[in-house]
């Protein structure tokens, strides 16, 4: 990743296969057959791609990945590179002063490959000997800037910037940034990852945006932007999801999306340089489109799904369970947080009462900088699915851009006390389907 990078092209790594974003905004499948494809550098006339040679996304003791080389020029495959150890959970590659780095996350590990003398060495970042050789900080991705190497430690929960000196590679300084974080990204003073489970990008300077699913791979060049998403799924069913890469102006204003369609996860994008008429030769992605903002067109991530665990929502502990359409609030006042982005202005939410009698739900907008302001009602005189639309404040009075929205009811009720079938005896109050964030 490098800012200001002039590209007409982007590689996107994926689970499935290897594809390239071309200068006429087509997706065209360059290579496929080694697994998933995850990390992507370039050195001169080279670029390297890590190939798991495996589908799946988790860690496997047996799993010996290798380094396939292509020709710039013409993206043809042209050698292949293997450790003398087994390099497992590849995730990132960088090439830093010749020598090309390889993050495993499977052992704690960097695979440092000297170019010019074709050897390799194990470095391992972690300062607790006990944390060597086993997956701790799961490091999964690594870049330079700033005179500087920067580590992601994933953590599979809060998330740090480990910061190296280039040479002798001595650790400076350690930051906390991003919730299961991906990527390390400068931009002005700061630097940017994808805080993946929170659905969003995060800085170090306190910006965010929401982006919706579990955002992985990011690439600069002279006016765009784009950022890999993909569906948040356990495994072994990632490999067989759809990705979705998002394209921002310099401005980060959305300016649609590229949906990708049976391809798994989106790993990684890389800005390239390559004459169009070379294209022509990979075929096209089957079924790929590209949804221009506006219109009919969400935000990324303005539509939440309270049904199911899906990244985005922050909730309190006076939520039921998900089920799968909609998810029951269990307490008088049950809150609920989320990233609104600068350029929405309005609250659509859909939801449902069993009540046998009329009932209502409040929302507020809640925290220090709201001091509590009620945002509306939606009433019902029998039970019934319902919708409201509520107006947001200016953004200029929010202290940060994650809202807490409080569902308020009057009273909770038994289902059990009203119908002995189901036997229900769950205290509730409504069920809110889904959230969606609308522009102004």
């Amino acid at each position: 990743m490098t800012d200001n990078f002039s590209a007409s092209s982007y590689l996107i790594s994926t689970s499935q296969h290897l594809l390239l974003l071309d200068s006429d905004d087509q997706i065209r499948v360059v290579h496929s057959g080694k697994g998933t494809y995850f990390g992507l550098a370039q050195e001169h006339g080279t670029i390297y791609v890590a190939c798991r040679n495996r589908t799946s996304l988790g860690s496997d003791a047996s799993e010996r990945g290798s380094i396939m080389t292509l020709d710039a020029c013409t993206l043809d495959p042209i050698g292949s590179i293997k450790a003398p150890f087994k390099l497992r959970d590849m995730h990132a590659l960088a090439v830093i002063e010749r020598n090309l780095y390889v993050t495993c996350t499977f052992e704690n590990m960097i695979g440092v490959y000297n170019i010019a003398e074709r050897t390799w060495e194990k470095w391992y970042p972690a300062i607790n000997p006990d944390d060597r050789g086993r997956d701790i900080h799961h490091f999964n991705s690594i870049a330079a800037f700033d005179g500087l190497i920067h580590l992601v430690a994933h953590n599979r929960g809060p998330s740090q910037i480990w910061s190296f000196t280039t040479q002798l590679r001595m650790l400076s300084s350690v930051i906390e940034l991003g919730v299961e974080a991906h990527e390390a990204l400068p931009w002005g003073d700061a630097i940017i990852t994808c805080s993946s489970k929170e659905a969003a990008l995060v800085s170090t300077n306190g910006w965010m945006l929401r982006t919706g699913g579990y955002p992985r791979g990011m690439a600069l060049s002279e006016d765009t932007i784009l950022v890999g998403v993909s569906q948040y799924s356990p495994e072994p069913g990632r490999a067989h999801t759809f990705g979705s890469v998002l394209r921002f102006n310099r401005n980060w204003q959305y300016v649609g999306r590229f949906v990708l369609e049976a391809v798994g996860q989106v790993c990684a994008i890389l800005p390239i340089t390559i004459d169009q008429a070379q294209c022509a030769k990979w075929p096209l992605l089957p079924l790929a489109q590209f949804h221009t903002a506006g219109g009919d067109e969400p935000a990324p991530g303005g539509q939440l799904h309270f049904g199911n665990a899906s990244t985005g929502v922050r909730y309190d502990p006076s939520w039921h369970f998900p089920e799968g359409v909609h998810r029951w609030t269990a307490a008088l006042n049950s809150k609920a947080s989320f990233l609104v982005n600068q350029c929405e202005r309005r609250l659509k939410v859909t939801a449902f009462s069993d009540f046998p009698g009329p009932y209502s739900l409040e929302l507020r907008l809640d925290g220090a900088s709201m001091g509590g302001t009620s945002l509306g009602f939606i009433r019902w005189k029998e039970p019934g699915q319902a919708e409201g639309e509520f107006e947001l404040p200016d953004h200029t009075k929010y202290a940060k851009p994650r809202l807490e929205l409080t569902f308020r009811v009057p009273h909770l009720w038994r289902p059990s006390d009203f119908s002995p079938k189901p036997r229900d005896t769950r205290l509730l109050g409504v069920a809110i389907s889904e959230v969606r964030l609308c522009r102004g």
